[in-house]
């Protein structure tokens, strides 16, 4: 299925994704509701390099289609009429355009490709994975009282059931961590698993293969750690029943009516505890000093 076929949702009723999922806890039910193109007849997808980086990665990669990209070496840029129709025709397409400037990107992902699976062929428990498989899969399946979608970057089949996801990053895998993946990205965990599980019948694992956009382009599996799947699966739940219950009621709220409290967070309560430190410290040094002076000079003084 094309991705923007996927993207317009084509079940019988608005379907929910792991992005809606996270939207809808992280944001108001209105913004997740407006970043939905079933749902919002304006909403207009935003590109950027970044993101052909990525897709040009699942592109080769996993698919290893070579031709998805074009490369258009008249232009070093997208500014003039010329060179914006050019990339319009290559996009409508369904291709990724590259300019004089950009085509450098294709040798990264060649390199990207070739360093995966040299790192991965040592790993101690997936070292056979994305080898043989399917990617970018798509799937559909009533779960409950509602409709959820999903697309799989990868199902693996020596590993029978194990649903692969594989990012791409510009952070170090600390940073990836804390503000991709405990973000919001853990949500696709729960969410790919139910939707495969209702559509097979079968009990799947989840992994994140993540790989980093600069040499040496390591890359580092990431696994959701069992110990904390039940407040994973509270989380999910959460979000289930806010979308459910905006779709039975047609009501997408935003902010809630009451008035926020907010108190000084922590780090402004230390420098508020520094200052009246340093001021105290300042009138004790400037006291000491008033103490020591001769009892002579000070008449001399006055």
């Amino acid at each position: 299925m094309e991705d923007d076929d996927y993207h317009a949702d084509p079940c019988i009723e608005p379907s929910l994704s792991s992005t809606f999922a996270n939207d809808i806890l992280e944001s108001t039910e209105i913004e997740a509701m407006l970043n939905q193109r079933r749902l919002n007849p304006e909403y207009e997808d935003k590109k950027s390099d970044a993101m052909d980086l990525g897709t040009m990665a699942h592109e080769l990669i996993l698919q290893g289609k070579l031709d998805a990209f074009v490369v258009c070496d008249e232009f070093d840029a997208w500014r003039s009429d010329a060179a914006k129709a050019k990339k319009k025709e290559i996009e409508d397409a369904g291709k990724i355009a590259l300019n004089s400037n950009t085509k450098s990107i294709l040798d990264d992902v060649k390199a990207m490709k070739n360093r995966l699976y040299e790192q991965l062929k040592d790993h101690q428990e997936y070292s056979s994975i994305l080898q043989v498989g399917r990617p970018e899969q798509c799937g559909f399946a009533k779960v409950g009282n509602i409709w959820q979608r999903a697309k799989f970057d990868w199902i693996d089949e020596t590993i029978p059931d194990l649903i692969v996801d594989y990012k791409t990053t510009g952070l170090s895998f600390d940073q990836w961590e804390k503000n991709q993946l405990w973000d919001g990205k853990y949500l696709q965990n729960p969410h790919y698993r139910r939707t495969y599980d209702a559509i097979t019948g079968k009990k799947s694992k989840f992994i994140f293969v993540v790989q980093r956009t600069k040499a040496p382009f390591l890359v580092k599996i990431f696994a959701l750690d069992d110990s904390y799947s039940e407040n994973i699966e509270m989380r999910y739940e959460m979000a289930r029943r806010r979308f459910e219950h905006c779709l039975k009621s047609g009501q997408w709220r935003g902010e809630p009516p009451y008035t926020a409290h907010s108190y000084p967070p922590p780090w402004v309560m230390q420098k508020w505890d520094f200052d009246v430190l340093s001021e105290e410290a300042e009138k004790s040094a400037a006291a000491q000093k008033q103490e020591t002076i001769d009892p002579a000079d000070a008449l001399m003084a006055g």
